[in-house]
């Protein structure tokens, strides 16, 4: 404005004269240049006032003939202060006036002529800009560019058409607007065209666009215009954060592809800092250059480097806000990868970012959605707790990782996030539910069933109601029968299947029936496992169909229907190999040669010879299969083939940790080799086995003990004393250089245990074996761990230390309360009741007795032998009358061994003597000789200690006989 303000310095001299009668007053020339003063001096409201003082006292209805066109130019002056002061409407008005009443003659070109008259159109119109009035305003610009002296009015072109660009905008005229606006734009030097006056255009465009919904407009102007609504990096500082106003608007109003076009629009602060460093650089000594009509200074080319800088990579870098705005873009228009490489720039680029917490969030939810690798979303969510704990989005970010991993299948990563979440979460909280329910169905679906069973049965005791209790009440029972532990599962199995009945909304309906058919097969429970198969028959397509097949081919086999086992291999067979199950695949085959290989040879040999060609490279059975084909290829004249793979096999489990299987295939491999051999060749083809180095002890270990298999069969089958001792001489020898060539710790756990069995069983120093016991226990191998409790438990057992023999009954008494398998558990409390006996311990044992006596654990075997121990503690605690009934059990047992019923009835027969009650004498008289007359046809196959027993009853009944208490 104030370029064209010396225009307006000269005062009409014919002014001054035609006013001389206001002499006495300030007159118009000092007003005049008081007002101009007043506006240089940027003292708006003071030079309005003067301005209107001086059209007070001059401006009368006839300036115009009194004073000429020039007074015009004292409107022209109001306009401007009221326009500086925002009062818009007054200064249309006076431009108008102006414009109106103050034309210039034509032709006419004195200093009396109102130089600003076509002007005042110019600011007419900007004041109706001012006011809103978008109409009025663009028709006085084209108005002032028809009309203008194309010589003497000079005017800023750029921001002319700026405006009217502005105005079309506004009126919603968005083509007009884009005339006007790349007019500017295309003569931005020659007008010149202010940058600033380009961004406000753009605004104006933008905001138009979404009031129209006119997202294509702005794209396509955008497309077209680009380089001219951007500018050289170190300038576009200014306009950054209007760019980036305008894009969060324009996604706000649901634009998102033009949104992403305005964000790239701004540089990023990494080249405005080297355009910035580049430009001071080129100042050279200099502090200000010129280029074009824009001064350049160092200093504030320095102010604004170390402000960009200062932003470069912090909490507001313009980076952050474009990513993220990026992001939320690519979200909204479905590029979910998109807007995840955006966070994760953000993520990884600007650990400092104001909203980094939303923005790590987001690369976690994304990742999941996206399938992006579980390490990598497990890694996000770990750092996530880390570094916000207190966030309400933790919880979130965790939920969603567990569950995504899990339902992936990446157990192993879930076990580890949750197993390290479950300490930090509130017990009672839908966290802590969750935690424990990932970590006892990760270990399940890993295998690890032992490790499983606490953290199963935590969370179905704590959270029966939990969201995720129909997989946990599932898992909790199949791991279960998985650890073999029947009783325990099947009734769990029984009541899931009762609660989740309907197979629309229970998936686990055909694999739980599979592990009840499972539970029953195990328990002799035929009829009740087919059931259970015929019921998972309506699932076809489930993924556990071959290996319930598999299952009622096994059912069958034990049913002793051989046809029907095969028929259902064969489906198994079928459904495994259409579905790519090599596993089960493989599996079968084994079963159908193992079924086959007496019945049917060769068609055995082609299922075995099947598998190795199609499945074994990928098959657990190879040892089985292995040892299952011997018969069938020996039988068709194969067996050496049979042998070479088997010892091969044994050379490739040699190699692993696998010494149950490697065990059990070395006895297979000497079996068949037996039929052809003698144990001493055995012995030396063992010291020769091929693919087994000298210093693999443990495996030589196996083999030794394998051959001492084969003397200790030899021997008890001969009936030749010489061979027996022969055999006897060579075990002792082979046990003796195994304990002496390995210790403990060196043994594989089977070796341990027949070792120490060894040497409890046949040797004269028992206690030898316990610190093999004690190698075995240490190692808590599920397999051989209750074994090793029963070798140690009976050694202690022997001990006349009442602390040893302590010791026995606490090792039995592990066996009862933690084993699975009923047969241990019924043992290990009749030695527990046998050696609280020998202790002296009667109180016990009796409690003991009636424990094992109680219906509900339904123990029989034992019975003759837990009541005679029974009955020994009631008489050694004073209670005849009970130990005589309980004696009584024993003896009128039927099947019951004559060592126990003949120590059972003498006792008997003694306490009924000194009870001495009516009758009882004449009992024990005559229920002694009934039991020597029902026991004298055996008396020749009794043993020593049997026979002295019944020689002391008949010397009983001797004594009885003559007594005169008897009638």
């Amino acid at each position: 404005m104030r370029a064209h303000l010396h225009l307006l310095t000269a005062v009409p001299v014919a002014i001054v004269a035609t006013q001389a009668c206001h002499a006495q007053e300030e007159g118009f020339p000092a007003l005049a240049d008081r007002s101009m003063a007043e506006m240089n001096a940027d003292k708006w409201p003071e030079a309005l006032a003067t301005l209107d003082q001086i059209i007070s006292r001059f401006g009368q209805a006839d300036a115009l003939r009194t004073i000429g066109p020039q007074f015009g130019v004292i409107w022209f002056r109001k306009g401007l202060c009221e326009l500086k002061l925002r009062k818009w409407t007054e200064a249309a008005t006076s431009f108008e006036t102006c414009y109106r009443d103050f034309p210039n003659p034509p032709g006419q070109s004195n200093g009396n002529s109102n130089v600003f008259q076509k002007r005042a159109l110019l600011k007419w119109g900007e004041a109706a800009m001012g006011a809103g009035q978008w109409e009025t305003a663009v028709n006085q610009f084209r108005k002032f560019l028809e009309e203008r002296d194309k010589v003497t009015d000079t005017y800023p072109a750029g921001a002319l058409y700026v405006n009217m660009a502005i105005c079309s905008y506004k009126l919603g005229r968005i083509p007009a607007g884009n005339l006007s606006l790349e007019i500017a734009i295309s003569n931005r030097e020659q007008f010149p065209t202010p940058d600033a006056g380009i961004v406000a255009g753009f605004e104006a465009l933008t905001a138009a666009a979404i009031t129209t919904k006119n997202e294509q407009a702005l794209l396509d102007f955008i497309g077209k215009n680009r380089g001219g609504i951007t500018f050289e990096p170190y300038e576009m500082g200014t306009f950054s954060s209007i760019y980036m106003k305008l894009g969060a608007d324009v996604f706000a109003a649901d634009m998102p592809a033009a949104a992403l076009a305005v964000y790239q629009l701004v540089p990023s602060s990494e080249s405005v800092v080297d355009d910035l460093r580049a430009r001071i650089a080129s100042l050279g000594p200099l502090a200000e250059m010129s280029e074009g009509n824009e001064l350049i200074t160092r200093k504030s080319l320095e102010a604004r480097l170390a402000a960009t800088e200062a932003d470069y990579r912090g909490p507001g870098a313009v980076e952050i806000v474009k990513l993220a705005a990026a992001a939320m873009i690519h979200e909204k228009a479905g590029n979910l990868r998109g807007a995840h490489a955006s966070y994760e720039q953000l993520v990884s680029f600007f650990p400092d970012a104001a909203r980094r917490e939303d923005y790590l969030f987001n690369v976690i939810r994304l990742g999941i959605a996206l399938g992006e690798p579980m390490e990598a979303t497990a890694e996000n969510t770990s750092r996530f707790i880390q570094e916000f704990p207190a966030s309400t989005s933790t919880p979130i970010a965790r939920q969603l990782t567990l569950s995504s991993l899990f339902q992936s299948a990446k157990y192993q990563d879930a076990l580890k996030l949750a197993s390290a979440t479950v300490g930090t979460v509130k017990e009672g909280s839908p966290e802590h539910d969750q935690c424990l329910h990932i970590i006892g169905g990760s270990l399940y679906y890993l295998g690890q069933y032992g490790k499983a069973k606490t953290p199963l049965e935590e969370h179905a005791a704590k959270y029966p109601g939990s969201p995720n209790a129909q997989a946990a009440e599932y898992f909790r029972a199949a791991n279960l029968a998985k650890l073999r532990e029947w009783d325990e599962a099947t009734p769990l199995l029984d009541a899931f299947l009762r609660k989740y009945p309907d197979p629309r909304s229970n998936s686990f309906m055909p694999f739980a029936l599979h592990d009840r058919a499972t539970c029953h097969f195990a328990n002799g429970e035929f009829d009740a496992a087919l059931a259970d198969i015929v019921a998972g028959r309506a699932f076809p397509e489930s993924t556990v169909t071959e290996a319930t097949l598999a299952l009622e081919g096994n059912i069958q086999r034990s049913r002793g229907q051989p046809d029907e086992a095969k028929k259902a291999y064969l489906k198994a067979l079928e459904a495994a190999e259409k579905r790519g199950n090599r596993a089960m695949a493989g599996e079968v085959l084994f079963e159908l040669v193992s079924l086959l290989g007496e019945r049917s040879p060769k068609e055995a040999a082609s299922y075995a010879d099947r598998y190795w060609k199609d499945f074994a490279e990928t098959s657990a059975f190879r040892p089985q299969m292995a040892a299952a084909q011997l018969k069938p290829l020996s039988a068709i004249n194969r067996q050496n083939e049979a042998l070479e793979r088997l010892a091969g096999i044994v050379g490739d489990l040699a190699k692993t940790d696998r010494a149950y299987a490697l065990e059990n295939t070395i006895k297979e491999y000497s079996q068949a080799y037996l039929t052809r051999h003698t144990p001493e060749q055995l012995e030396k083809h063992f010291a020769e086995f091929p693919g087994i180095p000298p210093e693999d002890q443990a495996t030589r270990a196996l083999l030794r003990m394998a051959v001492i298999s084969a003397y200790e069969r030899l021997g008890s089958e001969s009936k030749d004393l010489a061979v027996q001792q022969a055999c006897n001489g060579r075990i002792m020898k082979l046990f003796q250089e195994l304990k002496s060539s390995l210790s403990p710790k060196q043994l594989p756990t089977p070796i341990l245990l027949q070792l120490a069995d060894h040497l409890r069983e046949n040797t004269s120093a028992p206690r030898e074996a316990l610190p093999f016991y004690e190698e075995a226990i240490s190692r808590n191998e599920a397999t051989y761990r209750f074994p090793s409790l029963f070798g140690r438990g009976d050694t202690w057992s022997r001990s006349s230390s009442p602390e040893e023999k302590q010791k026995a009954i606490d090792d039995f008494k592990t066996i009862h309360q933690q084993s699975k398998n009923r047969a241990e558990r019924e043992y290990a409390l009749f030695r527990m009741v046998e050696t609280m006996v020998a202790k002296g311990d009667h109180a016990a044992a009796v409690e003991n007795a009636h424990l094992y006596n109680d219906g509900k654990l339904h123990f029989t075997k034992f019975a003759p032998e837990v009541n005679l121990c029974l009955a020994r503690s009631l008489q050694e605690t004073g209670k005849p009358d009970e130990a005589i009934s309980a004696y009584s059990k024993v003896w009128s047992t039927p099947d019951a061994a004559v060592r126990l019923t003949a120590l059972a009835i003498k006792s008997w027969m003694e306490l009924l003597w000194a009870r001495n009650q009516p009758g009882d004498r004449n009992i024990a008289l005559e229920s002694g000789t009934r039991y020597l007359d029902a026991t004298r046809p055996n008396l020749a196959g009794m043993s020593a200690d049997e026979s002295a027993l019944w020689k002391e009853i008949d010397q009983l009944v001797r004594t009885y006989g003559s007594s005169p208490d008897v009638k």
